[in-house]
């Protein structure tokens, strides 16, 4: 009888026959290495898609092969990047330490370091690192150090640990405590026979920040300079008066001010404040706003709360909102990879014509929860619901984009509560308008229709890729883009940034909610010309993402459309022209 795997393995054959050994080797190589090195992804979806395209009868079959080496390549990457992390995380609590803290094994090799054992280490009069063994310049002192160690690497030893006192050969001294390893120190190594060593030593001298210091104890930055000297060794104010080449009345004088900002009464009790304090633990780094004041936290891009709904199903939908916070309520639903923050950085404009925008995250994204199986008929539900928690009885719906399918299925299913729909850079869902655009968004539109298994594995993959430096993704996207939308980003930095931002969040979740969401624009449960209500259509002729004639022929489609078509525009053009977007709606809804 013949095995599971033979059988198998010869419906493997039968796919891969028709194949290039050379050129699949060469793919399915590339498959792993874009799992390591994720800013391959463009080169993959290349490749991936020329061979689709090489035999598009057996595309199916060939997606069957792709399918579990991209599943694969994803696992891992997802793997090396928990590693990463946690090794990253591992060396900042490492550093944070205002003690030396050594890794080794039993023959004292180093296998991790913090920067103040560095500071012992490079010292070089007590112990030293030579060839990335612990040496003492004493024989002895290396013999005993290596004794204990021994002791403690066995992973048996449940012992506290013990001390030893070194002395180098210019009198400096440290004091050591050898101890057992713990899981954490094993996972960092990758060993199991390590013990742990901490230093403690004159020799490790906090390096202080000013900043850090001003920003902590709301200083001047002169009496910041001060702190930081007498914490640095000036044993007087005199001492820290030449040492800052100020007059000692001037010294005096920011001593005072900062014994009262500090609530200390001595050089003493100041000193043992800083060393004690944040400032210390983070030198040279800069504080995190959490520890400079709430008041200021409360004014963080990231300390902004953002809002959601309970919804029937139990699922929880997150939104945004901008603009007058009394005006009259337009919903604008984000493109693909966008979010809730993915608006325009200016809000003057809709704060003065007294437009309410809210931005909602739809499944998958930002916070909102995924919903399996939806499609773009659900939508309009999710957004009742949102629209009477808010208590909006009618209200506007735009569509940016990929958002623009979102938008008009509302116009399809719920126009009694709609006062106006407006498209922004879209286009029909016929695919075949877009075979001469962006070849990497058409690919992604081929394999979104015809692979949708194979196209989830690759969005986890452009996930990583993209939260890893979503500035450096947006300029690879928008580097194939026309001119005119390049130009926008490179020459509009707090829009570039918004849009950096809205594209991390969308991938918050991984890349599954943004692949069934390209998936369901494109799948319209509906048709165009059954669209009841007006719709306000605005386009970029230079657009590339949705082809010009992708636009109109959409509007041919629809049986009330008014259509703007900007020259000198692409897919940018709701920041390009937002103003008269706005401006438009607002004359619409009869807003003066």
């Amino acid at each position: 009888m013949r095995s599971r795997y033979f059988c198998f393995r010869v419906r493997c054959m039968e796919k891969e026959k028709d194949f290039n050994p050379v050129d699949y080797s060469k793919l399915i190589a590339l498959i792993y290495d874009t799992a390591e090195d994720t800013s391959l992804w463009p080169e993959l979806l290349e490749q991936i898609w020329d061979y689709a395209n090489s035999d598009s009868s057996h595309f199916h079959d060939k997606d069957a092969i792709f399918e579990p080496h991209v599943a694969r390549a994803v696992a891992l990457n997802q793997r090396i990047s928990k590693l990463k992390a946690k090794n990253y995380t591992s060396n900042q609590i490492l550093n944070r330490l205002p003690i030396g803290v050594l890794v080794v094994n039993e023959a004292l090799k180093i296998l991790a370091v913090n920067e103040r054992a560095s500071m012992v280490l490079n010292h070089g009069k007590v112990i030293s690192n030579k060839y990335g063994f612990i040496e003492s310049h004493s024989i002895k002192n290396t013999q005993q150090l290596q004794k204990l160690v021994a002791t403690y690497a066995s992973s048996s030893s449940f012992e506290r640990g013990s001390s030893l006192f070194l002395e180098g050969s210019d009198g400096a001294q440290i004091s050591l405590w050898v101890t057992a390893s713990d899981n954490q120190a094993t996972e960092i190594t990758g060993s199991s026979d390590v013990a742990i060593i901490y230093i403690a030593s004159p020799l490790i001298q906090p390096e202080f920040d000013v900043q850090n210091i001003q920003d902590q104890f709301h200083l001047t930055l002169a009496e910041a300079k001060l702190v930081k000297a007498l914490a640095n060794g000036c044993h007087n104010l005199n001492d820290a008066a030449i040492k800052l080449g100020v007059s000692i009345h001037t010294v005096r004088t920011q001593i005072k001010r900062t014994f009262e900002k500090t609530d200390t009464t001595s050089q003493m009790e100041l000193v043992k404040k800083v060393l004690t304090s944040p400032s210390a633990i983070f030198g040279e780094t800069q504080l995190p706003q959490s520890l400079i004041s709430h008041a200021d936290a409360e004014k963080d891009v990231l300390f902004k709360p953002y809002h959601t709904i309970r919804l029937m199903d139990g699922r929880d939908l997150s939104y945004e909102e901008y603009g007058d916070p009394e005006g009259i309520p337009v919903l604008l639903f984000h493109a693909a990879f966008g979010s809730r923050l993915q608006y325009p950085a200016d809000d003057t404009t809709a704060h003065r014509l007294g437009l309410r925008f809210i931005v909602p995250d739809r499944p998958g994204h930002g916070y909102s929860s995924m919903q399996k199986d939806r499609k773009l008929l659900d939508w309009p539900n999710d957004v009742i619901a949102l629209a009477d928690q808010l208590n909006l009885e009618t209200f506007s719906v735009m569509g940016y984009s990929g958002g623009g399918s979102y938008a008009l299925a509302c116009a399809y299913k719920i126009p009694e509560r709609i006062d106006q729909a407006v498209l922004v850079s879209f286009g029909s869902p016929n695919i075949s308008f877009y075979e001469n655009s962006l070849r990497w968004s058409y690919s992604f539109l081929r394999m979104a229709q015809s692979s949708p298994k194979l196209f989830s594995q690759f969005v986890k993959i452009l996930a990583s890729s993209f939260q890893k430096d979503p500035i450096k993704a947006l300029e690879r996207r928008f580097s194939q883009m026309a001119p005119v939308d390049m130009a926008c980003i490179e020459n509009d930095p707090a829009n570039r940034e918004q849009y950096a931002l809205s594209l991390n969040e969308s991938l918050r979740q991984g890349g599954e909610g943004v692949a069934q969401d390209m998936m369901t624009i494109m799948d319209w449960d509906f048709t165009p010309k059954n669209v009841s209500m007006p719709i306000r259509f605005w386009h970029g002729v230079e657009d590339q993402q949705f082809p010009l004639r992708a636009a109109k022929q959409l509007v041919e489609e629809l049986p009330d459309c008014e259509a703007t078509f900007v020259p000198k525009a692409g897919s940018m053009l709701i920041i390009q022209h937002w103003d008269e977007i706005l401006i438009d709606l607002a004359g619409r809804l009869s807003i003066r």
